[in-house]
């Protein structure tokens, strides 16, 4: 067993120096030494003693978040009182560099970079947890960091609490743990066959944002069963025993969509491959959601069968749009939740969206996320990029930007400025926008009112309502968070406009809180108005299922699918 005396220290030093330029993370404790201590491997059943405890590295992802690496702290101060000689690294790798090499014996704390964790996670849905020898290394983890953060509480308090000193052994393969979680669907088929057996495949050139919506039908998977089904480009080639759900015209079959056509899309079985085939991304987004839409109305179920027909049509107004208003929040920006946010977006696919509470890191997370397919207006509200901006960001394939602005709620819309009695200054963003497909202009305009003082939101609702009415000619769509019920003065301001709330104009529509605070609220206070006379509100949805097994907001994204009239 390798271990390191006083140069322990230069050769630290050295291998950070090296990787400066290559690595981008070094272990948190390069000051535990390597034990002379081996593990015994030769006994029936795998054993760690307290003193063979110091030949071990607990091992996390560098990639880790930050409830992970706290969570593995926590565990090496633990075993830090057993035995001082435990360390931690991440499972970054350096051949050459014993400190960066896989070693023999490690704790792999989550979703690690090493065979027995990669193996251990494939058997893990989302909220299923435990911890397993796996030959010399012990695997802690969870389907995801929530869970992973619960098996390492699990086994610290189950395991390193009760480790006596005078018992021997500290941990074998007696102790091994395992806690399934609880899902709305425990054991999924579709079309009667495991949905562990599918994967789900886009073309690796598609131009219609097939990756998008096959992460969506994964995504609706997961969050039913707690599974999640593998997505791939079709580069890679199909494997004997794993069924695939195809989505638009991929190498499999690259004429998948020439039966199809605006308006009308279509869910193919050959009783092998499930095919999602459409023209536009519209038509394929609609046919992908048809296949998963069973999955939103089934709770509570030990089986569930996804039937799947030889051929299922999908009818969609091929000339509609969609907008949606959806608060981001912008405190607790961390990574996990930044991912929410850019996919529950990208699920749903609207042609513009109106963001509030966007400050200038949450903008580049969102102009990173999806500036590939949108572009973009709106400056912060403190001027230029300063403070948090209500941004709007539209499909740069549906529309040109004809016009844009951001306004300030005050006596003087056109400077930097707010009432007395508003906490901030709140601002409005504009654009017109032009449908490339006929010339139709469309006005969105998105805000985000005061959220302590009625007296602030009635006075800046007026000031809204007087630009507002200058564009009523125009099919006119207005998103937000409002920071106020529909019995309000301040919506009804807006209403006597002669706007219309889309969740009143629409069919179907559902109405519930968009604003939760993960649960201590329960309010209606984002709303889409619609100009009933140019446009014709065709569904209302609050966006409220989880991503990757949590809300991606304190509120949930409003989605209005219309079509214009006038």
């Amino acid at each position: 067993m390798r271990k390191f005396f006083s140069f322990c220290a230069f050769f630290t030093a050295l291998a950070f120096l090296f990787l400066s330029g290559c690595a981008s993370g070094v272990p948190e404790d390069t000051s535990a030494e390597w034990s002379d201590t081996v593990p015994e491997t030769d006994s029936p059943g795998f054993v760690i003693t307290a003193e063979a405890l110091g030949s071990y590295f607990i091992v996390r992802s560098e990639e880790a978040p930050d409830d992970v690496v706290d969570a593995v702290i926590s565990l090496r101060n633990a075993l830090a009182n057993i035995n001082s000689d435990i360390g931690i690294k991440t499972d970054y790798y350096k051949e050459g560099f014993p400190m960066f090499e896989i070693g023999e014996f490690e704790i792999l704390v989550g979703a690690v970079e090493r065979e027995e964790s990669i193996k251990f996670q494939e058997t893990l849905k989302r909220d299923d947890y435990g911890y397993r020898m796996v030959g010399s290394k012990l695997v802690i983890s969870g389907g995801n960091s929530a869970s992973t953060v619960s098996a390492v509480n699990r086994f610290m308090r189950e395991v390193v609490k009760k480790y006596s000193e005078g018992d021997e052994v500290f941990y074998s393969e007696s102790m091994d743990y395992f806690s399934p979680g609880y899902y709305d669907i425990m054991n999924l088929t579709i079309a009667g066959v495991p949905v562990e057996q599918y994967r789900i495949v886009y073309p690796e050139r598609g131009s219609l944002g097939e990756s998008d919506i096959a992460s969506m039908i994964s995504s609706r998977i997961y969050e039913s069963t707690g599974y999640a089904v593998k997505t791939v480009s079709d580069n890679l080639p199909a494997e004997d025993g794993v069924r695939e759900i195809l989505v638009g015209d991929t190498n499999r079959y690259p004429n998948s969509s020439s039966s199809c056509e605006p308006g009308r899309s279509k869910i193919v079985y050959d009783g092998t491959s499930i095919r999602i085939c459409g023209v536009d991304s519209q038509g394929l987004g609609v046919a992908a959601r048809k296949l998963t839409a069973p999955l939103e109305e089934v709770f509570s179920m030990k089986s569930y069968d996804l039937e799947v027909s030889a051929e299922t049509t999908a009818e969609y107004d091929s000339s509609g749009l969609s907008s949606m208003s959806f608060n981001v929040l912008v405190s607790n920006a961390t990574a996990e939740r930044k991912a929410r946010v850019i996919q529950i977006v990208r699920n749903y696919m609207p042609d513009t969206v109106g963001f509030q509470e966007v400050s200038p890191d949450w903008m580049t997370t969102l102009t990173g996320g999806l500036g590939d397919v949108y572009g973009y207006v709106g400056q912060g509200r403190d001027g230029g990029t300063k403070g948090e901006h209500n941004p709007i960001f539209y499909k740069k394939s549906v529309f040109n930007l004809i016009e844009s602005g951001t306004r300030w709620l005050s006596d003087t819309p056109s400077t930097v400025s707010k009432y007395s009695e508003s906490s901030l200054n709140r601002i409005w963003t504009y654009a017109l926008l032009e449908r490339k497909s006929d010339g139709t202009r469309i006005m969105v305009v998105n805000t985000h009112f005061d959220h302590k003082s009625s007296v602030a939101r009635e006075k800046q609702s007026l000031v809204l309502s007087a630009f507002l009415k200058d564009y009523l000619t125009y099919p006119l769509i207005v998103t937000g968070d409002f920071n106020a019920k529909s019995s309000t003065t301040e919506y009804s301001t807006i209403i006597k406009t002669g706007l219309k709330d889309s969740s009143y104009a629409a069919s179907p529509s559902e109405r519930v809180a968009t604003f939760t605070n993960y649960g201590s609220s329960n309010s209606i206070i984002d709303f889409v108005f619609i100009n009933p006379k140019t446009i014709d509100a065709k569904s209302y949805r609050v966006c409220n299922e989880m991503i990757n097994g949590d809300y991606p907001s304190d509120h949930h994204p409003v989605f209005v699918e219309y079509s214009v009239t006038g």
